[in-house]
C-alpha cells in the first residue's frame, strides 16, 4: 500500500490545492506570503499589499461629471477600519466585518474647488464584476496566536483562500483513515480566545477535507451544524470536474470544492445564502440554496394574465425552513429594488408569527408585525416595512378597508401552508392582493389528495424530504415504543357487590344508583390511570434522562388533563425527593360566544392554575415566555403540553416525547418533530406513545397506518419513525451474522487466520 495515503498534504490538501488553483484561483507560497503582509495597518491576517492595489483599482468618486481615483490615505484609512476589534466576541466582531465587505463604507474626500469634504461610496469588494477582484490561496499559512503561550506560539491552518487579500475561506486537511471531526474539533480550537480570533474574524467559509467527505460551516458553527453539500446542478458541476481533473478518480472532496469554492458560487454563498441570527452565524445548507434558486427561477416566470407564477415548497420540519424564507426574501429584495417589491409572510400562528417577525429582524430588512387588520392595511401602504408578517385571519377585517392592491412585485410567503390556508383565507389573501406571487412553504408531507391540485400555491417547486434530512443527519433519527398502562379492574367482584347493596331497592332506584356508580368509576379510572402514566413517565424519565443534559415533553388531551398531570409529577416528585422540574404551558379557557360548553371543573381547575401563575408573574405571557426559554436552556425536565408548543417549537435538547391524547395527519408529523432536532450528544428522538396512534408500524416495509398517515404517499414518510423493538431484533441479528463469519476460527491469535 502507497505510504502517502497516510500524508495529509498528499492525500488530500495537495489535491484540493491544486484544483483551487485552477479554479482561478493565484497561489502564492508559505515562504513568499510575507511579502503581501507588508503594511502599516499591523493585521498579519489579511494580505494588505494586494487589498490595497485592489481597493484603489475598484473605488472611484464622480464629480461634475468627472471620475476620480480616492485619495491613498483614504485607502488606508479603509484597510484600517477593516481591522474591527474583538471587543464584543468574535461572532458580532465578524456581522461588523461581512456588513462592511457587503454594504461597504462611506469616506469624505476634500474637493479643493469646492474647499470643503464630500462623502462618497467605497467598497470592499465588487460584488457587481466578480472580474475586478482577486483571488488568491495559500498553504500552511503560518499565523501568530491571538495569545502566545509556552507550547505554541504559532498555528498554521492547512488552507486559506483570499478575496481582495481578505481571508473568506478556511480549510482544515486529513487523511482518509481519520474522521472529519478531528478537523472540524480543529477548526473550532484555532477560533478559540487566544488562538486565532484576528484570522477568523474576516472569514465566510470553513471547511473539513479527508478526500473521502467534506463538511462545511462558517465562523462560529459549532460541530453538529457542520453540514453536509449534495449538489443539485450535477451538470455545471461535471463540466467543471472534467474540465480540472484527470488521470485520477474523482472524490467527494474535489465534488465540494467545486461546489462552494468556484469563485460564482463563493460570490453567491457569501452575498445571498448567510445571515446572522441572535448572535449566530449561519450559512445555507444546499437544499435552502437549491431551493431558494428553484423559486427565482419560478417567479420569473408568468402565467397566462402576467402574474408571476406561484408554488409550493415542501422542506420537511428541522430543515431551517424559517431561514429560508428570510434568505428568500432578501434575496427578492436585492434582485428586484427597482420594481419596489413588498414581502407578506403569513402564518395561521401566534407563536409563528412572533418567531418568524424575531428572525427577520436579526438581518438587514425591516420587518414589522401586523397586530389588527387595520395595522395590516397601512403596512402595506406606506413605506415602514420591507417585509410585512401577519397571522392569516387578519385578511378579513384587511379587504373591508382596503382597495384590492393589484400590485405583481408583491410576494406572499406562505408558512405551513397545508393548514387553514386551503379555505376562506386563501380566497382573502387573493382578493386583496390579485396580482401577487404566492408561495407556499410546508414542513410536513403533501396529502395525496392534495398533490393533484399541487394545492392553491401552484406546482411543486422544491422538496426536501424526512429521508433526506435523516440521511444528511439535519434531523436526528425517531424511535418509537409503544406502552400500555396496566390498570386491572376486579369488575366481577364490583358487580357482585353492586347486587348486594341494591337487592331490595326499586328498579328505577337500582338503575340511578348503577348509573351514578358508572359515572365515578370513569372518573375513579381516569384518575387511576393519570396516576399510573405519572409514575412511570417519570421513572422512564429518570432512568434515561436525569443524569443528561436533555429533557422530555409530554403532551396529553385536554387542559383539564394537563393539570391533573402536572399535580401528579409534583406529588411523586415531593414524595420521592427526585429533584426534577416540571413546567405547564397551555391556553386559558376560552369563554366567548360559541365557547360556553367547558364543564365547571375543568374552568375551576385551569381558572386556579393561571391564579399561582399571576401571583409569581406579571402576566400569563411572561411566564411561558420564562417557562420556553428555561426548557430550551434544560432547566426545566419535563414540559407538559396539550396544543401549544406542538408546532413551531424548536427546543434541541428535548429527546423524548411523550404522548398521550389522540394526535393524527399533519398534527401527528409536528408533534414528533419536536424532539428530532439536532443538539451536541443527542444521537435520536424517542417517542413513547401511551395511546396507541401507531395501528401498524412495519419500518422495514416502510408502512404506516393509523393516525390518517395511509393518507399520505409512503415514499414520503420513508424514514420517518422506526420501531425500537425491530431495530434492536435487527441489531441482534447482525451481531449473529458478524459472529459465524468468524465461526471458523480457532487462533483468535492468529492474524493470517483471519
Amino acid at each position: 500500500m502507497d505510504s502517502k495515503i497516510f500524508r495529509e498534504d498528499i492525500a488530500s490538501q495537495q489535491p484540493a490545492l491544486i484544483l483551487l488553483k485552477d479554479l482561478g484561483y493565484d497561489y502564492i507560497s508559505p515562504d513568499t506570503i510575507d511579502n503581501y503582509r507588508k503594511s502599516e495597518v499591523n493585521n498579519q491576517s489579511i494580505l494588505t499589499e494586494i487589498l490595497k492595489e485592489r481597493l484603489m483599482e475598484i473605488n472611484s468618486y464622480e464629480y461634475k461629471g468627472k471620475v476620480y481615483k480616492f485619495p491613498e490615505k483614504v485607502v488606508d484609512q479603509a484597510i484600517a477600519d477593516l481591522d474591527i476589534p474583538l471587543n464584543h466576541g468574535l461572532v458580532r466582531t465578524n456581522e461588523k466585518i461581512y456588513d462592511l465587505l457587503l454594504l461597504g463604507k462611506s469616506y469624505k474626500v476634500f474637493l479643493e474647488e469646492e474647499g470643503n469634504y464630500k462623502s462618497f461610496s467605497f467598497r470592499f469588494i465588487d460584488w457587481d464584476n466578480i472580474d475586478n477582484n482577486s483571488f488568491h490561496v495559500t498553504d500552511e499559512f503560518k499565523l501568530q496566536r491571538d495569545k502566545v503561550t509556552i507550547n505554541s506560539e504559532h498555528l498554521i491552518p492547512d488552507l486559506a483562500v483570499f478575496v481582495n487579500g481578505i481571508p473568506f475561506g478556511i480549510i482544515e486537511a486529513k487523511r482518509p483513515s481519520i474522521d472529519l471531526d478531528e478537523a472540524i474539533s480543529q477548526m473550532i480550537r484555532n477560533q478559540k480566545k487566544g488562538a486565532l480570533e484576528n484570522l477568523f474574524k474576516y472569514v465566510q467559509i470553513t471547511m473539513a477535507i479527508n478526500q473521502v467527505d467534506t463538511k462545511y460551516a462558517t465562523c462560529g458553527t459549532p460541530n453538529e451544524f457542520y453540514n453536509t453539500w449534495r449538489e443539485e446542478d450535477l451538470e455545471w458541476q461535471e463540466k467543471i470536474l472534467k474540465k480540472y481533473v484527470k488521470n485520477r478518480t474523482v472524490t467527494k472532496q474535489d465534488r465540494d470544492i467545486v461546489s462552494i469554492f468556484s469563485k460564482e458560487r463563493l460570490f453567491e454563498l457569501v452575498y445571498n445564502f448567510i445571515v446572522f441570527d441572535k448572535n449566530v452565524k449561519k450559512i445555507c445548507r444546499y437544499q435552502q440554496y437549491f431551493g431558494i434558486k428553484s423559486i427565482l427561477e419560478r417567479i420569473e416566470e408568468r402565467d397566462e394574465l402576467g402574474n408571476r407564477k406561484s408554488g409550493v415548497v415542501w422542506h420537511t420540519q428541522g430543515s431551517g425552513k424559517s431561514l429560508t424564507m428570510v434568505m428568500l426574501a432578501r434575496y427578492i429584495f436585492r434582485k428586484y429594488k427597482k420594481l419596489d417589491p413588498k414581502v407578506i409572510v403569513v402564518t395561521d400562528r401566534i407563536e409563528l408569527d412572533n418567531q418568524i417577525c424575531s428572525t427577520f429582524a436579526h438581518t438587514d430588512l425591516r420587518p414589522n408585525k401586523a397586530n389588527s387588520g387595520e395595522h395590516l392595511v397601512k403596512l402595506i401602504n406606506d413605506d415602514s416595512a420591507d417585509i410585512v408578517t401577519t397571522i392569516i385571519n387578519k385578511f378579513e377585517k384587511a379587504i373591508e378597508l382596503n382597495e384590492p392592491v393589484k400590485s405583481q412585485n408583491i410576494f406572499v410567503l406562505v408558512d405551513e401552508s397545508h393548514r387553514t390556508q386551503y379555505g376562506k383565507f386563501h380566497n382573502n389573501m387573493k382578493k386583496l392582493f390579485p396580482n401577487a406571487c404566492y408561495l407556499g412553504f410546508t414542513g410536513t408531507p403533501i396529502m395525496k389528495k392534495d398533490k393533484n391540485t399541487m394545492m392553491k400555491f401552484g406546482d411543486l417547486v422544491h422538496t426536501y424530504t424526512i429521508n433526506d434530512a435523516v440521511r444528511d443527519k439535519t434531523i436526528l433519527p425517531l424511535y418509537y415504543e409503544g406502552r400500555m398502562v396496566n390498570q386491572e379492574v376486579n369488575q366481577k367482584a364490583i358487580d357482585k357487590h353492586l347486587e348486594n347493596i341494591t337487592r331490595n331497592l326499586s328498579d328505577e332506584h337500582k338503575k340511578q344508583l348503577m348509573q351514578e356508580w358508572s359515572n365515578y368509576s370513569k372518573i375513579a379510572s381516569s384518575s387511576q390511570r393519570i396516576r399510573l402514566v405519572a409514575n412511570e413517565i417519570i421513572a422512564d424519565y429518570i432512568k434515561r434522562l436525569k443524569d443528561t443534559k436533555f429533557n422530555a415533553m409530554f403532551a396529553t388531551t385536554s387542559k383539564k388533563e394537563a393539570v391533573d398531570y402536572y399535580e401528579n409529577f409534583k406529588e411523586i416528585n415531593k414524595a420521592n425527593n427526585y429533584g426534577l422540574e416540571f413546567a405547564l404551558v397551555i391556553s386559558e379557557n376560552d369563554s366567548r360566544k360559541g365557547h360556553e360548553d367547558i364543564d365547571e371543573e375543568t374552568e375551576d381547575k385551569v381558572g386556579k392554575f393561571f391564579e399561582k401563575i399571576l401571583e409569581k408573574y406579571n402576566s400569563k405571557e411572561e411566564y411561558e415566555s420564562i417557562v420556553k426559554q428555561n426548557f430550551i436552556e434544560g432547566d426545566i425536565d419535563i414540559l407538559i403540553v396539550v396544543d401549544k408548543l406542538l408546532t413551531g417549537f424548536d427546543a434541541p435538547r428535548a429527546q423524548v416525547l411523550y404522548i398521550d391524547k389522540p394526535l393524527k395527519e399533519h398534527n401527528l408529523l409536528q408533534a414528533i418533530a419536536r424532539v428530532n432536532r439536532v443538539a451536541e450528544g443527542k444521537d435520536y428522538g424517542l417517542i413513547i406513545d401511551y395511546r396507541g396512534l401507531f395501528e401498524e408500524l412495519n419500518t422495514a416495509m416502510n408502512m404506516y397506518s393509523g393516525a390518517g398517515l395511509d393518507l399520505f404517499d409512503k415514499e414520503d414518510l420513508e424514514n420517518l419513525i422506526l420501531d425500537s423493538d425491530t431495530v434492536i431484533n435487527q441489531l441482534r441479528q447482525d451481531h449473529t451474522n458478524l459472529v459465524n463469519i468468524f465461526e471458523g476460527i480457532k487462533n483468535r491469535k492468529d492474524n493470517e487466520e483471519y
